[in-house]
């Protein structure tokens, strides 16, 4: 279910959304509107005739706050934060972008919707100027560039659940920001979309209809001309930053660090590990040592190592190994399992996006669909981080997809089934985006989670270029975990690579 999640200033615009919301319902299954603290009853009623929630904060300023946490009471899975005045004009101008953009909040925890240069070209120059600086400052915080004042953002449950926990009330104008940089902090998935209908919404807002271009013009004019509105402008652009700031200095608690993207800990056990069996994790063992020709003892870096299974068997034989996820339960399994063989590894949960490791192994493993969970420019600072892990002469083994042949293999719907439990994957493959994108739903005791996620998927001519990038050569790429070069018709890629 998507839940809409609006704040709303009336300035006239009530008769534009009577005539849409017919339009917003076909698409929101629920919509949470936040009025201001004196905002007049027959406001109110219509709001509740059109069976929207108003709320009624106690503070402007706390309006996006709460528009998130109401939206959370309606047992929303998805929730879209847009101001309505910008929502009114995106529906009434581009309904095909809004809707096609609304069907994307399914591909992140968070989708930061930004404006193209055609939309930032609408709004005044008090607007342009002041939020250049508090964009730069943000996306520094967020390591990359975003227009994070468009004044719309999707989430999901999870991601706003963190949000709740995390978010103080107070600060309007700056909570755009503060959200990104908290879900940024926390290892959420943040996908970044600029649309042409975040226009300025400015200049028709006490108009019936959307305003032209020429009254944009006309009206952005006017605003500009007005010493008070570059005023007003710098200080929203100096709580933007602010807010920011503050958000980038708070501590998080432990448990809601990068919630795992397509499963919690228990589920993942419980659909995955029948077929996750000893005798598999045995064959890939003696796989990794043949591919790599592990004779001797090797410090070996096992990136996103789940529970453990490949990372306890090397060190049984021998090798120093060191652990590396995200997940704690993940983590705490393997700990558990190594203590129980007497083994030494050294867990660790840290991101792989900032490893922080200058020469420190022999090996660096990254298995099981572990690459390519992040936006392009993060997925190649893994890479990179993985190649200054890498003494000189060191060797990486990585398991992915081949991309053609696995996204033309793909089906419709897959069910897997425990009892009366099930986990249903619905994947599709886009090739603009190279992604394979799974809405994966869990029923388990009764109880539904969705649970969707991407995957960026590569080629072997793609993989080998960003290997080349991060300083990392190629020796040879497998079908699989055979032995056997990998061809035209390989399902999985096994890629081995040097460090010079």
């Amino acid at each position: 279910m998507i839940t809409l999640a609006t704040t709303w200033n009336p300035r006239g615009e009530l008769p534009r959304l009577m005539r849409y919301y017919p339009v917003l319902r076909q698409v929101y299954q629920k919509a949470v509107v936040v009025l201001p603290p004196k905002v007049e009853q027959e406001l109110v009623q219509a709001v509740e005739s059109l069976d929207m929630i108003p709320v009624i904060p106690p503070d402007w300023s706390w309006g996006r706050f709460l528009a998130l946490r109401k939206a959370l009471e309606t047992g929303a899975d998805l929730i879209h934060y847009v101001d309505l005045d910008r929502l009114l004009r995106w529906v009434e101008t581009r309904e095909d972008e809004w809707r096609w953009s609304v069907g994307m909040l399914c591909q992140a925890d968070c989708v930061c919707f930004g404006r193209t240069l055609a939309a930032y070209s609408t709004h005044p120059r008090a607007l342009v100027e002041t939020e250049a600086t508090s964009n730069r400052v943000i996306s520094h915080l967020l390591g990359r560039r975003m227009d994070v004042s468009a004044g719309s953002k999707g989430f999901s449950r999870r991601a706003v659940e963190f949000l709740d926990a995390h978010t103080r009330p107070g600060a309007s104008m700056g909570m755009d920001a503060a959200w990104l940089v908290l879900l940024n902090r926390a290892g959420y998935r943040i996908k970044y979309v600029e649309v042409d209908g975040l226009d300025w919404e400015s200049a028709d807002q006490f108009q019936t209809t959307a305003a032209n271009l020429d009254t944009q013009r006309r009206v952005a004019a006017e605003y500009d001309a007005d010493p008070q509105h570059w005023e007003w402008r710098a200080k929203v652009a100096d709580e933007v930053v602010e807010t920011g700031l503050w958000a980038a200095s708070q501590p998080i608690e432990e448990r809601w660090l990068h919630p795992s993207a397509n499963f919690e800990v228990e589920d993942y056990l419980y659909f995955y590990q029948p077929h996750l069996t000893d005798e598999r994790t045995e064959t890939e063992t003696t796989a990794i040592v043949r591919l790599l020709e592990l004779r001797e003892p090797l410090d070996i870096l096992d990136l996103a190592c789940g529970y453990g299974r490949h990372t306890n068997r090397l060190a049984a034989r021998g090798h120093r190994m060191t652990g590396i996820d995200l997940e704690a339960g993940f983590l705490e399994l393997a700990r558990q399992q190594a203590d129980a063989e007497g083994l030494r590894v050294d867990y660790q949960r840290r991101d792989m996006r900032a490893l922080g490791y200058d020469q420190a192994f022999d090996v660096v493993m990254l298995l099981f669909t572990a690459f390519g969970y992040f936006e392009d420019e993060e997925n190649e600072a893994v890479l990179q981080g993985i190649s200054k892990a890498l003494r000189s002469g060191g060797r990486f083994i990585m398991d992915i997809p081949n991309r053609d042949i696995f996204a033309s293999q793909l089906s419709p719907a897959q069910v897997d089934e425990v009892g009366q439990d099930m986990m249903i994957n619905r994947g599709t493959y886009d090739p603009d985006t190279r992604r394979w994108y799974n809405r994966r739903v869990v029923i388990r005791d009764g109880v539904r989670k969705d649970k969707p996620f991407y995957v960026r998927l590569y080629d072997e001519a793609e993989i080998r270029s960003l290997l080349r990038h991060a300083g990392l050569e190629v020796s040879q790429i497998y079908n699989g975990w055979s032995s056997e070069p990998l061809t035209s018709e390989s399902r999985r890629m096994v890629i081995l690579a040097n460090k010079p």
